[in-house]
Formats: structure tokens, C-alpha cells, sequence
């Protein structure tokens, strides 16, 4: 991608969540739906273990090649095929992720402005960021929430469930590494066909 290409600045945010979790990335717009949601993947944290969809107007957008157990519904669009460029037209401009449908994490994702192109940046690239993903499969909002609690007060019951269980009673809900975050989008924009440099 040369000079001309541009760049946008997204902002990431679970809704809802008890802590804030949130990241500023940058990416081509040259991305499509999917390469924006392997960078989301990873720059907040989660395994990529369950299935996921884009809320735009009325319209769902899923990845129509994962494996849906009972199919892929015929109103639901295929967002492979939809690049960002033709979603930012105005800005700032918000869309909704989803993650896990039982669990749902709703993502609040807002292309904020296009940011200017300078060598020798990697893109995509975390910028700023703040609180560590929730684990995966704790139960949604609710079940965070829980788990939230039962780190604050060691002694009550619901703590000795969590302990027996696989979730990590050491777990730091304020925590982030930009640093290694943007180590792993190194591996991401090799990936996809938007890789390109970017001044932030």
C-alpha cells in the first residue's frame, strides 16, 4: 500500500463492561469487516472461539464461512465483502460488534478520523488502550460482574467456586500491554491484504 492509501482511527469499547475495556487502533481502510474483526481479536484479548457479527442499521453482517451449526441465515450478510472505506463516508460514524452469541459482548466500534500515512509505522497498530479483556466463558456482563466480585472478598463461597474452576483468581481487570498487543497485530497485518505504514 503506497502513501495514498488511507488510514482510520478506530475505537473499541465492550459496552457495559463493569471496568472499562477499550482500545484506539489504527487500519486501512482498505480492510473488509473480517480483517477488522481479526484485529479486534486480538488487541482485546479474546480467543476467537466463538462466532461474531456486525449490527449495522438493521442488517447483521457474520463470516459466512465459519462453522454456523444450524447454517448461515439467508438475510444475514457476508462481511468478507464489505470494506470499511464504504462504511465512512461521514465521521465520526458507530457501528456495533457482537461476540459470542450467549454470552454477547457487544463492542461499540466508532471510526473516529482518517489519520495521515508516514513510513516505516507498522499498520495496524494499537495507540492507546485501557483494562484487560474478561475471560472467556464467565457469563456475559452478569457473570463478570460476579467474578468481579469474588476477587474483592476472598472469603465468601463464590470465591471457592471460582477457584475450582479454570478462571484465574490472580486476574488484573486495570491490566494492559500495548507493547505486546501491537506485537501480536504485527502477525495480523501480514495476514490481510490492507498491511501497510502509518504516522499516529
Amino acid at each position: 500500500m503506497d502513501n495514498s492509501s488511507s488510514l482510520i482511527q478506530v475505537h473499541i469499547k465492550i459496552k457495559n463492561c463493569p471496568v472499562p475495556v477499550w482500545r484506539r487502533v489504527v487500519i486501512p481502510t482498505s480492510y473488509s469487516l473480517y480483517d477488522l474483526h481479526t484485529v479486534i481479536q486480538t488487541v482485546m484479548g479474546w480467543t476467537n472461539t466463538h462466532l461474531h457479527g456486525y449490527f449495522i442499521g438493521n442488517v447483521l453482517y457474520v463470516d459466512k464461512l465459519a462453522d454456523w451449526e444450524d447454517g448461515v441465515d439467508e438475510g444475514y450478510e457476508d462481511e468478507r465483502k464489505v470494506i470499511v472505506e464504504s462504511l465512512i463516508s461521514k465521521l465520526p460514524k458507530q457501528i456495533m460488534y457482537t461476540y459470542d452469541f450467549g454470552d454477547d459482548w457487544d463492542h461499540e466500534i466508532k471510526f473516529e478520523r482518517i489519520v495521515p500515512y508516514k513510513p516505516n509505522v507498522h499498520c495496524p497498530v494499537c495507540v492507546s488502550g485501557k483494562g484487560v479483556c474478561p475471560p472467556e466463558d464467565i457469563g456475559g456482563i452478569w457473570g463478570y460482574e460476579r467474578y468481579l466480585y469474588s476477587l474483592k472478598h476472598p472469603k465468601l463461597k463464590l470465591r471457592r467456586e471460582f477457584d475450582e474452576s479454570y478462571y484465574d483468581v490472580d486476574f488484573d481487570p486495570f491490566s494492559i500491554d500495548i507493547e505486546c498487543i501491537n506485537n501480536d497485530l504485527i502477525n495480523v497485518g501480514k495476514n490481510v491484504s490492507g498491511n501497510t505504514l502509518l504516522n499516529v
